[in-house]
């Protein structure tokens, strides 16, 4: 049985990990891309899909490049987090 330390410690996870997940969707979708950067790690991995970006520099290019297209409509939902 957890103590409750270990409780607290795993609802501060849950909680900054939603928080995450919830800033990440709403910096990509209103377009507030260095916020969104700011979420990552310079040595972060970042793959979606097929694609891998290694480092804040190649991600940074990945939503940049999005965004250069002009202005687009898009909102980004999740649900079922799991964690383990």
């Amino acid at each position: 049985m957890a103590t409750e330390s270990e409780r607290l410690t795993q609802i501060e996870t849950r909680l900054a990990l939603e928080d995450l997940n919830t800033n990440f969707c709403f910096f990509l979708d209103h377009g507030h891309i260095y916020k969104l950067l700011e979420l990552f790690t310079e040595t972060a991995n970042y793959s979606h899909g097929t694609r891998t970006s290694i480092g804040r520099a190649e991600i940074a290019k990945v939503f940049t490049r999005r965004s250069e297209g002009g202005p687009r409509t898009a909102r980004h939902l999740y649900s079922g987090l799991q964690l383990q």
